[in-house]
């Protein structure tokens, strides 16, 4: 295993802040450019081969003159170790995407001191950084530090930290904060709690594999470069905007106070709005979005009433007030740049563990609107949200989020993998139906959308939304009730057009054996796999082994993609299994990050094949992001589509779609050889679905 200690030259560090922005909120970029950001304590190690190390801790409670020469020390060291190691020195932080590595670029202060951490030429570049959070989820673990390391069986976070955090890092409740030369014996353990930090990261990563992701320096580097650049907005348009929306909520406040006759004055009060539905024949006991959802079936099947109509306007209220699509405009506000010009760090390397996926944070533009306005209906919301007026739309205020995003004098051109995942999961298959399937696609005569809504007894020209979702919905296992939640979400109600999802499934799967198949052999080759240790067993392209050693023992099952990738499921077991090693009977499980490692869960066959998929596109658009136009221009993408921002010239624009279409087909084929790429390429003002 190739972890930190294979490196020839590393640093380990961890700094403690304080500051009156929230960095869960507000987001690692905007919290560093704020002036009252400042530097409580820092400990850096600086390790060389496998056993030096020298060890520096910086507190503000120490004079500027003996910061400044612990820091000209510091220095002094790692020009030493660059000149013996050709400056190939790394830095490693847990977090370091979103914290210690924009620390070293903004380069705050210590409390009370102009002295800080600037290193000037021995500042580390966007590619030195390691971050063990990420690696961690790499590994399925979850990405917290305290819980990885409990996780791994190794020393643990001081238990102190959360209390001394709240005294010495937040602002008091009047704003102020408190000083820390009044609290010397907590700054002391503040520390302690710092240097603690940086040797359970160390413990740590010792048991994080560098291999499990070949190419995590490349990706990591351009996605850190697309984070910086970040998304530029319209801060005209989102300022009126989030004004409508706070407008449009203190009203639904007051209608439900109406309603309730002052019983319910906000859409947090669940246990009173529960208490509006009593009378129901099966009285709720929740009010989250699911239990909306069967409140308002429950009403429906009721005769006509006024109390039936209250009740619906109530949840209907609810919602709008609750809506994350409007609340994104807040969002915005809140994670831009300070001069108001720019979303940054949009994106987590690795966010989705399992799959390795990039995931996005704070705003979410992974998950914005599905829609976008038309050219009308945008003038129309840019109308209505002027102060003078009260009445506006809020589907055109949750459609027009996505177009928040542009740059005067600027073009977005936007690329769109077609089905890159009803694509990659027959090619994974590598079998004779999969390419079958994969003709399917690619044949300029055909539309498998159409023909799935055909096969499913819907129309073939009037239903291919219908037959996208039904692809969509059962390529990984899924069931009826799979079906049912995606068409939710597309707003198709399919037994309103007379078919039945159960049947739907069985003919899907009957026409696609290959897939079925496919799952059963993922199922099969990781189950053997982990009955038998150290031997691999392959389904299509994929692979799988199980090691006993990894993770400090605690033992996982790993999937090894054609593109080096590798999927981690620690804890995998056969549970129930008997025989003297296990070779018989039990299902298989595995403990994911998403309960931190402590329950156990089934990994089936459609899981297996979705992780599988999921991931392999994954690792199509990060090589995508790595190279060439979208290296330059890239400004956001979602997990099938990489949208770039250029000059407004139209030779130029011509060009940049040229280049983003062979970046995201001929110049990644190669490297998935037989696996049909094409993408569709639109060109806009605004970050919307389709040109105006």
């Amino acid at each position: 295993m190739k972890n930190i200690n294979s490196l020839q030259a590393y640093v380990t560090l961890d700094l403690e802040t304080r500051s009156r922005v929230d960095l869960l909120k507000q987001g690692g970029y905007r919290y560093m450019e704020d002036e009252s950001t400042e530097l409580l304590t820092a400990c850096v190690r600086v390790h060389v081969g496998a056993n030096q190390v020298e060890q520096f801790t910086f507190s503000c409670l120490e004079t500027a003159a003996a910061l400044e020469s612990k820091l000209l020390d510091l220095k002094d060291l790692l020009n030493k170790v660059a000149g013996t190691t050709c400056g190939n020195i790394w830095w490693v932080a847990h977090n370091a995407d979103g914290f210690e590595r924009l620390a070293f670029y903004e380069a705050p202060f210590f409390v009370g001191s102009n002295a800080g951490l600037a290193l000037g030429e021995n500042t580390p570049e966007r590619w030195q950084w390691i971050d063990t959070a990420t690696l961690c989820r790499m590994h399925g673990l979850p990405g917290g530090l305290g819980k990885a390391a409990k996780l791994l069986g190794v020393e643990s976070k001081q238990s102190d930290g959360v209390k001394l955090i709240r005294l010495l890092c937040k602002p008091r409740k009047d704003g102020e904060f408190n000083a820390p030369e009044d609290f010397p014996n907590e700054m002391a353990k503040l520390l302690d709690y710092n240097i603690q930090d940086v040797l359970v990261m160390e413990q740590v990563a010792e048991h994080l594999d560098l291999g499990v992701a070949p190419d995590y320096i490349r990706d990591a580097e351009a996605l850190r470069e697309l984070n910086d650049r970040g998304v530029p907005i319209d801060a005209g348009h989102v300022r009126d905007c989030a004004r409508a929306v706070e407008l449009k909520r203190d009203a639904a406040r007051e209608r439900l106070f109406e309603m309730t006759h002052g019983r319910v004055t906000s859409e947090g009060q669940n246990a009173r709005l529960i208490a509006e539905f009593d009378t129901l024949p099966v009285p709720p006991t929740s009010f989250d979005q699911a239990a909306r959802a069967d409140i308002a079936a429950a009403l429906h099947v009721l005769p006509s009433s006024l109390a039936v109509t209250r009740g619906l306007e109530i949840i209907s209220v609810v919602e709008e007030v609750k809506s994350a699509s409007l609340g994104k405009y807040a969002a915005i506000e809140e994670r831009s740049t300070q001069d108001g010009t720019h979303l940054c760090g949009n994106y987590l390397h690795a966010g989705a563990g399992q799959t390795s996926r990039y995931s996005s944070t704070g705003v979410q533009i992974h998950n914005l609107n599905r829609g976008s306005l038309s050219e009308a209906d945008f003038t129309e919301l840019a109308w209505s949200i002027l102060p003078s007026r009260s009445e506006v739309s809020s589907a055109h205020l949750a459609g027009g989020v996505r177009q928040s995003f542009c740059k005067r004098g600027h073009k977005w051109v936007i690329g769109d993998w077609t089905a890159v995942e009803a694509r990659v999961l027959p090619w994974l298959a590598g079998c004779d139906g999969g390419r079958e399937k994969l003709n399917a696609h690619t044949d300029p005569e055909r539309d498998v959308y159409r023909e799935a809504a055909q096969a499913a007894g819907l129309d073939y020209d009037k239903n291919r939304t219908e037959g996208k979702v039904i692809e969509l919905a059962l390529g990984f296992g899924g069931g009826a009730g799979a079906l049912e939640s995606m068409a939710a979400g597309y707003g198709v109600d399919l037994t309103s057009l007379g078919v039945k999802p159960k049947a739907i499934v069985n003919n899907w799967r009957k026409q696609n054996l290959w897939a079925v198949q496919f799952w059963n052999a993922l199922e099969e080759a990781a189950e053997m796999a982990v009955r038998f240790p150290g031997e691999e067993y392959g389904a299509g392209l994929v692979t799988y082994r199980h090691d006993r050693t990894m993770l400090n023992g605690k033992g996982a099952l790993i999937a090894l993609l054609p593109c080096g990738t590798q999927l981690v499921y620690p804890k995998a077991r056969m549970k129930g299994a008997v025989g003297d090693k296990g070779e018989e009977g039990g299902s298989l499980v595995y403990s994911p990050a998403k309960y931190n490692g402590t329950t156990e869960v089934s990994l089936w066959r459609g899981l297996l094949a979705e992780n599988v998929t999921q991931a392999l596109a994954a690792s199509l658009l990060r090589m995508t992001l790595s190279m060439g136009v979208c290296r330059r221009l890239a400004r956001l993408h979602t997990h099938d589509e990489i949208g770039l921002l250029a000059p407004n010239d139209g030779d130029a624009i011509c060009m940049v779609i040229e280049e983003l279409r062979y970046a995201m087909t001929s110049a990644v084929a190669p490297s998935f050889p037989g696996l049909p790429l094409d993408v569709e390429i639109h060109s806009a003002f605004r970050y919307q679905k389709d040109a105006w």
